[in-house]
Order: C-alpha cells, then sequence, then structure tokens
C-alpha cells in the first residue's frame, strides 16, 4: 500500500516569551503544562481543541517515557527555546507526528512550541475531523466488537468481511474464495481482551490512497496493545472508512 503524504517544509522558529499568549494550558501528570502557537491566525477554539488533543495523547505518556534535555549554549535553537523534550517511542505511545519537541522553561512551567508546521497539521486534522464527525463516531463500536471477540462459527462469508479489508485481498477471491474466507476466520480474533485500544488522537485521521484501488478512504491509525498470555506488544492498527463502516485493513494475513 503507498499512502498519500503532504509534505511540508520546515519552518524555523522564534519565541518571545513577552510578546506570546501564554494563556494556553493543559493538564500533564497532575501538573499544568503549557502551549506557545507560532501559527497566529489560529482561532481560540482551534488552539482549546489543539491543547485538548495533546492533553490527551500526554495522558497515555507516563513522566520516565520523556526525556527534558536542556540546549547547549551552541545549540542554533538556544535563543528560541530551552530545551527539547523527547518521546522515544513515537509511534508507539503517541502518534509519530505529535508535534512536541522543543519548549520554553517560564515561571517553572514548560511551554511547548508549536512551531508552523505542527500548528498547520494540527489545523488540517481538526478540519478534517471535522468534516468526518459522524464516520468517527461510529469507530468505537467497531473497536468493541474487535476488544471482546468475534464468534466467526456463526457469520456468513459476508459478514466477516464487513470487519476486514485489503484490496490485495479482493483479488484474492477472485482467485480462491474459500481460502479468503478462512484466511479472514483466522484473523479475525476470537477471544475476549485480545486488544486494547488507545483513544485515537484527531492526528491518527487522514485519507488513505490504496494500490489496485481508485478510492480515497477516512483512515485510522490506531495505537493499540495486543494482550497476549506472555508480554503484551504494542503496535498500530489501521483502520478504513469504506461502504459505509469502519474496516480493519491489516497489510497482510
Amino acid at each position: 500500500m503507498k499512502r498519500l503524504m503532504m509534505l511540508v517544509s520546515l519552518t524555523s522558529f522564534y519565541v518571545n516569551a513577552q510578546t506570546n499568549d501564554l494563556s494556553w494550558t493543559f493538564q500533564w501528570d497532575g501538573q499544568s503544562q503549557g502551549v506557545i502557537f507560532l501559527q497566529t491566525n489560529l482561532t481560540s477554539v482551534v488552539k482549546r481543541s489543539i491543547c485538548d488533543d495533546i492533553e490527551h495523547v500526554m495522558s497515555q505518556v507516563t513522566v520516565s517515557n520523556i526525556e527534558f534535555t536542556v540546549l547547549a549554549t551552541n545549540h542554533p535553537h538556544h535563543s528560541e527555546a530551552d530545551g527539547i523534550a523527547a518521546i522515544p517511542d513515537k509511534g508507539h505511545i503517541c502518534p509519530s507526528n505529535f508535534p512536541i519537541d522543543y519548549y520554553r522553561l517560564i515561571n517553572g512551567t514548560h511551554f511547548f512550541i508549536l512551531n508552523n508546521e505542527g500548528c498547520s497539521n494540527y489545523l488540517d486534522a481538526i478540519t478534517l475531523t471535522n468534516q468526518y464527525a459522524s464516520q468517527i463516531a461510529a469507530l468505537p463500536s467497531v473497536l468493541y466488537r474487535f476488544t471482546n471477540g468475534f464468534d466467526v462459527s456463526s457469520m456468513t462469508f459476508e459478514q466477516k468481511k464487513m470487519f476486514i479489508w485489503n484490496p490485495s485481498l479482493d483479488m484474492s477471491l477472485q482467485d480462491d474464495a474459500q481460502k479468503y474466507e478462512t484466511e479472514l476466520s483466522t484473523a479475525l480474533p476470537k477471544g475476549t481482551n485480545w486488544v486494547t485500544f488507545v483513544r485515537p488522537s484527531i492526528l491518527a485521521y487522514g485519507l488513505e490512497k490504496l494500490d489496485n484501488d481508485n478510492g480515497v478512504f477516512l483512515r485510522c491509525e490506531i495505537l493499540t496493545r495486543v494482550n497476549r498470555a506472555t508480554t503484551p506488544i504494542s503496535t498500530v492498527l489501521l483502520f478504513v472508512y469504506k461502504d459505509g463502516t469502519w474496516r480493519w485493513c491489516p497489510n497482510i494475513f
């Protein structure tokens, strides 16, 4: 599968704590943290939505999973930021494009700096999720089915296809329908608590262009913990909205 990707050039930033609005805050680990928005055309509603999403994402990140590093005096952004907040498990415990990086320490509070690229990505995400609000509202009920497992013995072929889709699988259907159904039956989880889904950030949604198909679909990359008997495994599962429902879109079986 290939993804449509928007390439945004990195924008250098300049932060003057005396001229930026420091009123935008969120809670993390019982403490107030701040956000400095470098893009000046964001409305208060958009800024609040971004802060709320950052708070949700950061609630999944423990203090031990973030590294605060003070910038050296010879760092190119030393005059603009005090340090970098690195999340080593980006892509597993938070979205890979989560824009928490540079920060200013102001009156003992970390104010994370959202540069123009980070602000634009969030603005695009808010626009997209508002446009597809009804489809997004239908996602939790589908995830509930995956969490609680499927009784594949009582499901028809068409019912199984309602929960999994991949363009390459449609090609398999043309070659060997029986094999295709067997693969679907094997792939659908049977037991309860098979996975634990993290409520997605608005940054997890986008439009998906898939090979072997002419359509562009709403997609969501969901941070997931696969609950196994020994050690849980963190992964990302792709769900695609197709033909009126959300379907798990595995790369392969």
